[in-house]
């Protein structure tokens, strides 16, 4: 039974990874439009089973605008919702509250980081601390966004 389903939002991202199975690059083109998810969430919602939907990439931050649409239509349609996101834009407390505050107040369920060593090399653990930190503090202002046993969750 299918219960979930990640769109691969944009194949551009910030980084160009051996490992990247997507071959995703920052000079790879194209992205889903705000239409064409729409259109996919409602054959979601027909399908009767799906329960939530993530927005991958590539690194979907890049389409800001986009993903909180998205975030929004998935959660109107009734879907919870996932970001994962290699977290490049994280590189101050404020910042980070910046990119993620309209998208938690759009419904974002969830936010998964994809952050390593290959990811930002030395600098990896600096960027995934400020997104663990700035969650956690999303949490404590929202508390009604994390269910119980959920660790990076936001619901």
């Amino acid at each position: 039974m299918l219960t979930g389903v990640h769109f691969i939002l944009t194949y551009m991202c910030t980084y160009e990874c051996d490992h990247c199975f997507l071959s995703c690059s920052p000079w790879t083109q194209g992205t889903f439009t705000h239409r064409q998810v729409e259109d996919v969430l409602r054959e979601l919602q027909k399908i009767g089973t799906v329960e939530a939907v993530s927005f991958e990439g590539g690194e979907p931050f890049l389409f800001h605008p986009l993903l909180a649409a998205s975030i929004r239509s998935a959660r109107q349609a009734g879907f919870k919702t996932a970001i994962e996101t290699n977290t490049y834009w994280a590189t101050t407390e404020a910042d980070a509250e910046l990119w993620l505050q309209p998208l938690v107040d759009a419904g974002l369920s969830m936010l998964e980081v994809s952050d390593d060593a290959f990811h930002h090399e030395d600098e990896y653990v600096d960027a995934c601390h400020m997104c663990s930190k700035l969650c956690l503090a999303l949490v404590q202002k929202f508390p009604r966004l994390l269910a119980p046993g959920q660790v990076y969750g936001l619901e």
